[in-house]
């Protein structure tokens, strides 16, 4: 798919591990990516509860379920476990059961009604990831996306989607404009012009503002879909939406080769366990308007900053 070739076999643990590009942007960025974190956590659970879609996924430490299901029984929500799987940070395609006397997370989701959670259940037992989409409030473009890149083994499809963007670009210095989903050989780095609310990048450390895959990182659904979102988080915290949107219009990009994806942001890098690709595979993301951290790196190659603006 995408003519992107995968190493059969190699399947790497989950984890995420962020290498700050100066002691400056660490001290200053460090505190604050941990909140905007935990308050977009807050804006999935709180978008069933304002009815904007029917579920939610939440991946919580076991001890603490029964303090957050009586939170979200005080909201009107019905929590159900539907799996109990080993600890984990970072990136994960898939769960693991849990070795015996090891503490656990577990899987619940949350959701407005029992028959809603009770279908949720069901169709995650029988493979059915549309049905779990749509409970989930995903776009239907995003869903057919996702159950086809999922049965080509690309569980981590961002070049997937960086091909069916609006006028990618080929990095060959051509300026040539692709056709969504063209892309003749050898090529295997792009450039695209995305929209912040469906940019997927930052997902790895918990930055993002739509909960799904986007089939595009200009896709009108996922667009609209997270722009409901960014109204909670506008009304949840005012400064930390602002930030959460700065963060997702920052240049970064993809760089995924054997498993192993690295993604560069002007401030700090994010090295998480990807799709196995044979030959290396790079997406470059530049949103307009752009944010650029005063923190950010200077250096001679996107995304950093050189005197007079960003480096091309």
């Amino acid at each position: 798919m995408g003519n992107m070739k995968l190493i059969p076999g190699l399947d790497l643990p989950p984890s995420c591990r962020t290498v700050w590009v100066s002691e400056e942007a660490r001290k200053t960025w460090a505190p604050v990516i941990p909140k905007v974190s935990a308050m977009v956590s807050e804006l999935e659970v709180l978008s069933v509860a304002k009815g904007h879609r029917p579920c939610a996924w939440q991946t919580i430490a076991e001890d603490q379920f029964p303090r957050l299901a009586a939170a979200w029984a005080e909201m009107d929500l019905v929590s159900l476990p539907i799996l109990r799987v080993r600890n984990f940070t970072g990136f994960a395609h898939r769960h693991e059961k849990p070795r015996a006397g090891e503490q656990a997370n577990v899987c619940v989701i949350v959701a407005r009604t029992l028959k809603d959670a009770l279908r949720f259940k069901a169709a995650n037992a029988s493979g059915d990831n549309d049905t779990q989409g749509e409970l989930l409030g995903f776009p239907k473009c995003c869903r057919e996306f996702f159950c086809t890149s999922w049965a080509g083994g690309y569980f981590d499809p961002v070049w997937q989607a960086a091909i069916r963007t609006s006028g990618v670009m080929v990095n060959d210095h051509s300026d040539r404009p692709l056709e969504p989903g063209e892309l003749p050989e050898p090529i295997r780095h792009v450039t695209v012009l995305g929209h912040p609310f469906a940019n997927p990048l930052l997902r790895y450390a918990g930055i993002r503002v739509g909960f799904h895959l986007p089939c595009a990182f200009d896709c009108r659904e996922t667009i609209a879909v997270a722009a409901e979102r960014m109204g909670l988080a506008k009304a949840t915290d005012p400064n930390l939406a602002d930030i959460l949107h700065g963060l997702l219009s920052m240049p970064m990009s993809w760089d995924v080769y054997h498993g192993i994806a690295v993604v560069r942001t002007p401030i700090f890098y994010l090295i998480v366990p990807s799709v196995p690709a044979k030959e290396r595979h790079v997406v470059e993301v530049v949103s307009k308007p752009e944010f650029v951290p005063k923190e950010s790196a200077r250096g001679t190659g996107f995304p950093f900053i050189v005197e007079g603006g960003r480096s091309v």
